[in-house]
Formats: C-alpha cells, sequence, structure tokens
C-alpha cells in the first residue's frame, strides 16, 4: 500500500507546445525549468497541477504518479477536509506559466454557472465545466489587455484624460 509522507516532493510538470510559444533562443519556459528547447518546437505554457489532460507527475517511492491521481488517493492529506470536501476531491486551480511569443486571441472565461451549462450543451467547444479565473504575474516583459469598456466610455476617457 503507498504511503505519502507530510514532505515536500518533486513535481515534473507539463508544457503544452502551442504555435504561439517561445522558440528556440526566445523560449522562456525551458530557461525556467533549465533545459535546452528543441529547435523549432513552441513552448507555450508549463502547466502546474493536477489538470486531468496533462498532471503533473509527483516522485514518489515507486516512480512517478499523476498528481491528479494522489489527490485521488490522498484528498485530505493533499487538500485538507474542507477544500476536499468543497472541490470534491479535485485540486481547486492550475498554475500555468505562460510564453507567448505571437498575440494570443481574445478569450471569454464564463462562471462556474455558464461553464457547466456550455459545457453540458457543448462538450466540443467547452470541454471543461469549471470557470477559469486568473491572475496574470509578468515573469518578463509582457503586453495585455484585460476587459473592455464600453465604447461611450472609451471615447470618454480619451477626450478627459489627455495623458492617454
Amino acid at each position: 500500500m503507498r504511503q505519502l509522507l507530510p514532505k515536500p516532493y518533486k513535481l515534473f510538470n507539463r508544457i503544452q507546445n502551442y504555435e504561439w510559444g517561445g522558440k528556440d533562443a526566445e523560449a522562456f519556459i525551458p530557461a525556467l525549468i533549465g533545459e535546452k528547447p528543441e529547435p523549432g518546437l513552441p513552448y507555450a505554457e508549463l502547466w502546474i497541477g493536477a489538470h486531468p489532460k496533462a498532471p503533473s507527475n509527483i516522485e514518489l517511492q515507486d516512480g512517478l504518479v499523476p498528481l491528479d491521481k494522489i489527490v485521488e488517493e490522498f484528498t485530505i492529506d493533499c487538500l485538507g477536509e474542507y477544500v476536499g470536501q468543497k472541490f470534491s476531491g479535485k485540486f481547486p486551480f492550475l498554475l500555468k506559466v505562460l510564453s507567448a511569443a505571437q498575440a494570443l486571441s481574445i478569450q471569454a472565461h464564463p462562471d462556474k454557472k455558464q461553464a457547466e451549462k456550455l459545457h453540458a450543451l457543448d462538450p466540443v467547444n467547452y470541454p471543461d465545466d469549471n470557470h477559469k479565473p486568473e491572475i496574470a504575474i509578468a515573469l518578463n516583459s509582457l503586453i495585455a489587455i484585460a476587459g473592455f469598456r464600453p465604447v461611450e466610455q472609451i471615447i470618454s476617457n480619451i477626450r478627459n484624460l489627455p495623458e492617454i
């Protein structure tokens, strides 16, 4: 029987190689994790967590085990009773390190109720029933736009704020 001791464990995290990611010498993610990038391969996102599509692996005595399986097996040890119950035994967030070398498409993230409804109606385009609250913290250069104001407010701001 596997045992989970209360100590730090090494995680082996997964990289998503989307076309918009940094490549070659400009690939931030391989540099961050101390690896040499494969020539021409885009490194877009480093996923740290227990997402079923690409969970981190945790190094245990018997080898590498996906983090989502460890959280499932040792829910209280990993999440505690309150968080384990509140999130139905699932790891409640996914930490992503992004490295965007090209502009990304505009994204809209539904709230939890909308995500559940959209997933039920159209699981192909909404493969996840979770909401996606996000916090962006730039580790290197980043230009981002978050949210849009109504056109009238944009025009008013431009007219009334000379610095814009």
